[in-house]
């Protein structure tokens, strides 16, 4: 149970377990080889290997979390001797994980459930077999003449679905209504499916002015690929209606990606609602996104009140197509170490 609420909170942006990386003021030491300790990083792909078939799969952005944590010596106090280690996992791998934990008590009418995890499995055995973040450690304690940290492997992190099973959701009819509301909805099965994210090559960019805002690396990223098996389903309406019958899984695609990042501590969503009224946010526009929300300050003249949190120094661009406030341009760009 300990293990669940840990990456349960680690998809929310953090590791609850894991003891975070910090400093002593008093000791004015130089900075140590980390990660930051709150926010998420918008991650850049760049794909360098698309295995056949995948070409249609390739991400142009990902959103992780990463945690620094200390090696403790015998004594259980810190071992700055110790590089720090790191984890990293992917916000989808843990939207992906939060959701099987909801089929796990899967809601089919009145105060019935239904566990529609194929085999009867549970959320926290699943967690016992798998690794939702990837594990590294730093090669050195401190950054080198570069301002550069090494991680050159990293564990993988995986989630393996055992599949979903068919359910039936009953819609009671509500007696103080006029309409008959009873109905019953049939909601498909799903074939069983992998993510895995393996990171290697990961450059952490430290220093006093930037204690690993921004890092690089090379990520295999594993994704199911499903399409829908459908058969008519017609009504008074529609004579041509169809009906989903089962979530079938038709390959995996393992791409290759350089990763460029940056760690966004407030926000990385840089979508705005449409304008629908005279109420809607003076910061709204009809392509649904703004790149004043990833500045690193407020713009109350836009009515944002909250900036990104974004390092000033870096130029960041909102990204039309994943709506995230990526890095524009290579590692290390815009930045000058102090």
């Amino acid at each position: 149970m300990k293990t669940r609420i840990t990456l349960r909170l680690l998809c929310l942006g953090a590791l609850g377990s894991l003891i975070v990386a910090g400093s002593n003021c008093a000791d004015q030491r130089e900075p140590e080889c980390t990660s930051p300790a709150a926010g998420h990083f918008t991650v850049r792909l760049e794909p360098t290997d698309v295995p056949a078939g995948c070409e249609n799969e390739v991400l142009r952005g990902i959103v992780v979390a990463t945690r620094s944590y200390y090696v403790l010596d015998a004594e259980g106090n810190v071992d700055y001797d110790q590089p720090f280690r790191v984890a990293i996992q992917t916000l989808e791998m843990g939207e992906q994980f939060i959701g099987l934990e909801g089929q796990e008590e899967f809601d089919i009418g009145g105060d019935e459930s239904v566990n529609r995890l194929v085999g009867g499995v549970s959320a926290a055995s699943l967690i016992e077999t798998n690794k939702l973040y990837a594990y590294g450690q730093f090669t050195t304690p401190q950054p080198d003449s570069n301002d550069q940290c090494y991680i050159p492997t990293t564990t993988p992190a995986v989630l393996e679905s055992p599949g979903l099973l068919a359910a039936t959701v009953t819609t009671e009819d509500d007696p103080e209504t006029e309409e008959d509301e009873a109905a019953q909805e049939f909601v498909p099965p799903e074939d069983a499916s992998t993510y895995r994210a393996e990171w290697s090559n990961v450059t952490f960019l430290v220093s006093t002015a930037y204690p690993g805002v921004q890092f690089t690396g090379t990520l295999v990223y594993t994704r199911p690929v499903f399409q829908d098996v459908t058969e008519p389903a017609p009504t008074a309406e529609d004579p041509m209606a169809v009906r989903v019958i089962r979530r079938e899984r038709v390959r995996e695609c393992a791409i290759t990606y350089t990763g460029v990042a940056v760690s966004a501590v407030n926000t990385y969503d840089c979508s705005t609602p449409l304008p629908s009224d005279e109420d809607a946010p003076p910061y709204a526009r009809e392509e649904g996104y703004n790149q004043a929300l990833c500045g690193a300050e407020p713009d109350f003249s836009q009515g944002i009140a909250v900036g990104a949190g974004i390092n000033p120094d870096f130029p960041i661009v909102c990204d039309p197509e994943t709506k995230l406030c990526l890095l524009d341009g290579p590692f290390r760009s815009g930045a000058t170490n102090l």
